[in-house]
């Protein structure tokens, strides 16, 4: 008897188009094959763009595959890196970056643009979306960071009470996996969250606590990539960044080579 395969589900564009404003800059922390990097970029359309950050080599390359089978829809920036944190050190395969830090570094004139961040990288999650709330100055995105289900299981962790902490300092409420039930505190969000759950708790990724969301309380979308914005050709690969032309002169170029019309989701 053959064994079951597990089939990933691609999340619909229209699920990001909320957080993901058209022809805005998203950043994917945690990508791995590609699944919400590529339906988030369809979101920001061709004039915007998403930068897929992931650490494992063979998942960054699907990324790349993803990009290009949809270059004429979207513009998917693949960037194998890890996030920096405890045990990030050890790695040998891939740069470690600090997320917001990296991005100002790497794309000073995106970061006005930037719309969305998605965080999902196991343990390190809290930790990282704490760092990023820190680093931000004038940019309000929305953030949603996994609730890693052995956090979950450890109860308030350091890293959790360090993001809430951090999340009331600089004006974001944070948000079960619905986007509107407010949690005041990790206790609180703790408590519904084995409520919630059950038997069951701590639970997987289904849960409506395995993901926060960050909401800056005067929420609104940046602007819109300038047409004539500067954003990275294929492949980034450790973080180095060079400039390819805007869509409207790719999609020029690729009419002249007869190849305008392609594109899909992989």
């Amino acid at each position: 008897r053959r064994p079951r395969r597990r089939r990933a589900a691609l999340t619909p564009p229209a699920a990001w188009r909320p957080w993901v404003c058209a022809g805005t800059v998203a950043i994917d922390v945690g990508a791995a094959w590609g699944d919400t990097a590529t339906s988030m970029a369809l979101a920001a359309g061709p004039r915007g763009a998403v930068f897929a950050l992931e650490l494992v080599p063979a998942l960054h390359h699907h990324n790349i595959i993803n990009a290009l089978a949809n270059r004429n829809l979207s513009r998917l920036i693949p960037v194998n890196v890890a996030v920096r944190g405890p045990g990030a050190g050890k790695l040998r395969s891939a740069r470690t970056v600090r997320v917001w830090r990296w991005f100002k570094e790497a794309m000073p004139h995106l970061q006005k643009h930037v719309s969305f961040v998605k965080i999902d990288v196991d343990a390190l999650s809290a930790s990282t979306a704490a760092q990023l709330l820190e680093d931000l100055a004038d940019e309000r995105p929305v953030i949603k960071a996994e609730w890693f289900a052995g956090d979950r299981k450890r109860g308030c962790t350091s890293e959790m009470e360090r993001l809430f902490e951090k999340a009331g300092t600089v004006g974001y409420g944070v948000y079960a996996a619905d986007a509107t039930t407010k949690l005041e505190s990790c206790a609180k969000a703790l408590a519904l969250a084995k409520a919630h759950d059950g038997a069951a708790f701590p639970g997987g990724g289904g849960s409506l606590y395995a993901d926060l969301y960050l909401i800056p309380a005067a929420r609104r979308c940046p602007p819109a990539v300038p047409r004539t914005a500067a954003v990275p050709a294929l492949p980034v690969g450790r973080g180095d960044v060079v400039s390819s032309p805007p869509p409207t002169r790719r999609r020029a170029s690729g009419a002249a080579r007869g190849d305008a019309g392609r594109g899909g989701v992989v």
